[in-house]
């Protein structure tokens, strides 16, 4: 599943929980609050909508999942700890990385070791 397939899957999950918490009458709507009672109405805050728009538009044919970004992210990480160009030769995790915070923050430690190991062996 692609990250933006796991945030509209949290989005609506988060609205269905809050609209069972919600008063019995209908169609009212506090922009205020972001709270409606409308029956399968979803009302998305700016955040989230902003998060929504740039995942779709970052999304490329062929996309991968996290599953897949994760078991390519030694050979990731190692072609971006030495200078060659990873954005070529791993289009799709490079995209992936640019959209999943969560791979990312794994990519980004993950880089940190390499580097510390490359410095402590006296490599570049």
């Amino acid at each position: 599943m692609t990250n933006w397939q796991a945030n509209l899957k949290r989005i609506f999950a988060n609205h269905k929980r809050n609209k069972r918490d919600l008063p019995a009458h209908q169609g009212t709507y506090d922009p205020d609050t972001h709270q409606s009672n409308s029956a399968g109405v979803l009302h998305l805050d700016d955040t989230d909508l902003v998060k929504l728009m740039h995942c779709l538009s970052m999304t490329v044919e062929g996309a991968c999942t996290c599953a897949e970004a994760y078991a390519m992210l030694d050979q990731y990480t190692e072609l971006v700890a030495s200078d060659e160009q990873a954005k070529q030769l791993m289009p799709l995790v490079k995209n992936h990385m640019d959209m999943c915070p969560d791979c990312r923050e794994e990519f980004e430690i993950l880089l940190k070791i390499v580097h510390t190991e490359n410095a402590d062996s006296g490599e570049s």
